[in-house]
């Protein structure tokens, strides 16, 4: 286990080689890009121990946060942590590549990323609220080139000023304050701008290279380099943070789109059901209506009747069964050709008519009782044929060829057709930063 001794000797050191020169300065920029919420003195400690740490923290706040482990025989970044007396003391962090999941972990770290091809939108809008005009035409690393420099100015004015009340006794005593401006605004822009492209995946040693970092070993002092990283993490720390606000922005939109897809072809789906339900139910009125259009037409097949609502009467056209109070009476005509027509009408061939004559009565001998208590009071029930095979039942003619009963007025009965019913149916723990963005 380190001593605080040791570390902090070891902090000296670092803080010393990485304003050495600009290729040290360079070094360190690749390191610290992750660990921009931390501290200037906890960055160099990681930079130091774990150059590629990505997100790191205690090992209390990964188990309780995240619910994972640290692994088996990995070792912590010290942390030199000052006591109010003055004295130091050692707290260990592990970076999330020490770590894994275990079967506890609900949600896990989600670290910032960047997707060039989903999330230039939320870079073009970041861009608008800077002030700048989006150009699509420009490659993304012009672009970050701009942003970088506008993110600058909003802290360069402070730090300027903290620098120049530190020059006494460093090596930026020697430059006027134009010069002091000239190279502390560079150094900002373009450690941002390295850092920017580092966080989005690009390749910053296609922009920069240690010469242009050069001026960095004029800040030969811990005060103003301390200065000048601080404000690199605030700058980075806010663009990035801008960044990700506006590609979360980008996901729920689409988001809501799939959504609003979603419901849309639902919306769809029921209204298809229902326009089948209504042509199906359709289809089942017009058969409805087809049975009760048949109901309609009287007499039409052997195999109809009429049937009144308080009398058991049906006339058949089987060669006619009256059924009159459940009893049958029998007027067949013997011998007789028949035709029938599509309407359902009886017709017989004129020829057998005209030659025939009535063989027997319409009462059979089966009924028993008065035919004139049954048919018009005192009338003498018959058919005859008069003329064309027109027939006459109780002495009313049926000229359209449709066979008509007539009953007693006394009796009041109503010789109506059947009508159908029809129904339708910053990681954040103490003062260590995991960085999840």
């Amino acid at each position: 286990m380190a001593r605080a001794d040791d570390v902090f000797s070891l902090l000296i050191q670092k803080e010393n080689e990485i304003r050495s020169s600009g290729q040290a300065w360079l070094n360190f920029l690749e390191s610290s890009a992750y660990t921009s919420k931390y501290s200037f003195t906890d960055q160099l400690l990681i930079y130091a121990n774990r150059p590629d740490a990505r997100a790191c923290a205690s090992m209390e706040f990964w188990n309780k946060r995240f619910k994972r482990w640290v692994n088996k025989g990995a070792k912590g970044i010290p942390l030199l942590d000052v006591q109010a007396d003055g004295t130091y003391r050692l707290n260990y962090v592990f970076d999330i590549a020490d770590t894994h999941a275990t079967k506890y972990t609900e949600k896990d770290v989600e670290l910032f990323n960047f997707d060039e091809v989903n999330n230039l939108d939320a870079l073009g809008e970041v861009e608008r609220q800077a002030g700048l005009a989006v150009n699509d035409d420009l490659d993304i690393e012009s672009r970050i080139l701009k942003l970088a420099e506008r993110y600058s100015t909003y802290y360069s004015g402070d730090m300027i000023a903290d620098i120049k009340r530190l020059t006494e006794g460093t090596y930026l005593e020697e430059f006027d304050d134009l010069n002091i401006e000239v190279m502390s605004q560079k150094l900002l822009g373009d450690s941002v701008a390295f850092q920017i492209a580092k966080r989005l995946d690009l390749d910053p040693g296609s922009l920069f290279s240690a010469i242009d970092f050069g001026d960095i070993s004029e800040f030969n002092d811990t005060g103003l380099i301390s200065v000048l990283v601080t404000t690199i993490n605030d700058t980075v720390v806010d663009f990035i943070t801008d960044l990700d606000r506006e590609i979360s922005k980008t996901k729920t939109r689409q988001k809501n789109v799939l959504n609003n897809m979603e419901s849309s072809n639902e919306l769809v789906y029921n209204e298809d059901e229902r326009n089948k339900t209504k042509t199906l139910s359709g289809i089942e009125g017009g058969r409805d209506d087809e049975n009760r259009n048949d109901s309609r037409s009287g007499v039409s097949s052997g195999e109809r009747s009429i049937q009144s609502s308080d009398q058991d009467i049906d006339i058949r056209g089987e060669w006619g069964n009256l059924s009159i109070r459940g009893r049958n009476l029998d007027s067949q005509l013997a011998d007789t050709d028949q035709t029938r027509t599509d309407s359902g009408d009886l017709r017989t061939s004129e020829e057998e008519i005209l030659r025939r004559e009535q063989t027997s009565n319409v009462l059979d001998n089966d009924y028993q009782g008065d035919a004139s208590s049954a048919l018009n009071g005192g009338g003498t029930a018959s058919t005859e044929v008069v003329r064309d095979g027109d027939t006459t039942i109780n002495g009313r003619v049926s000229s359209d060829r449709r066979v008509e009963e007539t009953g007693s007025d006394e009796v009041g009965r109503t010789h109506e057709q059947y009508q159908a019913d029809s129904r339708g149916s910053d990681l954040q723990g103490n003062r260590l930063q995991l960085d999840e963005q």
